[in-house]
């Protein structure tokens, strides 16, 4: 199974301690040179300490240019060199694992910053869904049941005409004065003969009966309210409602006449 990568990191950092370690403690092992001796290649020098006399004498002591001063250090012999070089690669290996792995650990905090942005957005969306659907629910009315539905046309139908206006037995018309002029005679003629076959038939006429008497009554409103400036209010008022509830009366039946109740 493959090492996590910040367990990785962390082997490549001690191999790299431990590689700076064993360098130090070759180095420390080799013998000291005798005075006059000379450096051997593939051998350990002398640690140097500066010229003059002794180790310490001189110009350098820990301040030369060799051993701990400011010289070459571990890189002063063909070991030190490959264990250095060696020790840099392992822990530039372990750098680029550490920050590959903060790399991934960031993406994945970003990944994850958008999917509860993104869930905040679809929550919010709905809840605001939710909240306009209850105000439109509140506002509305129930629904009219069907009793409510009949109660409500029976007070917007117009006002039936009583026998006095029309008889329900001949269907004679007594119209109002306001309908007795001149330029009404002819719709009112063919009401009058339409409204003597509704009361014969019991109000029982066929559809172009009921197209008829729709005709001849519209025909007289459109004259009506070409004329209203000669008409004073309420005579106005009064002839308009008349032919809207006799063409109203044409779509019942027609109603039993007193002596027919008695």
């Amino acid at each position: 199974m493959e090492m996590p990568v910040m367990l990785k990191s962390i082997a490549c950092c001690s191999v790299a301690v431990a590689c700076f370690t064993l360098c130090g403690t070759l180095e420390a092992q080799q013998p000291a040179p005798a005075d006059g001796e000379t450096y051997t290649p593939g051998t350990f020098p002398a640690p140097y300490y500066g010229g003059g006399r002794g180790y310490y004498g001189g110009y350098g002591g820990y301040g030369g240019f060799g051993g701990w001063g400011m010289g070459w250090g571990a890189g002063s012999t063909a070991a030190g060199s490959y264990l250095t070089g060696m020790g840099n690669a392992i822990r530039s290996q372990g750098q680029y694992n550490l920050d590959t792995s903060a790399a991934a650990i960031n993406l994945e905090e970003a990944r994850k910053r958008d999917y509860e942005n993104q869930k905040l957005w679809t929550q919010t969306y709905f809840e605001k869904r939710r909240i306009n659907q209850a105000y439109q629910d509140s506002q509305k009315r129930p629904p009219l049941s069907q009793e409510a539905w009949v109660r409500l046309a029976q007070e917007k139908a117009p006002a039936r005409l009583g026998p006095s206006e029309l008889n329900p037995v001949t269907g004679e018309i007594r119209w109002p004065p306001g309908l007795m002029d001149q330029i009404y005679e002819v719709d009112r003629t063919k009401l009058d003969q339409a409204f003597a076959g509704w009361a014969e038939a019991h109000g029982a006429i066929g559809v172009t009966a009921h197209a008829q008497i729709r005709d001849a009554v519209d025909s007289m409103q459109n004259v009506l309210k070409a004329h209203i400036r000669d008409y004073e209010t309420n005579q106005y008022v009064r002839s308009k409602n008349f032919l809207t509830s006799l063409a109203y009366e044409a779509t019942l039946p027609a109603p039993e006449s007193p002596t027919a109740s008695r």
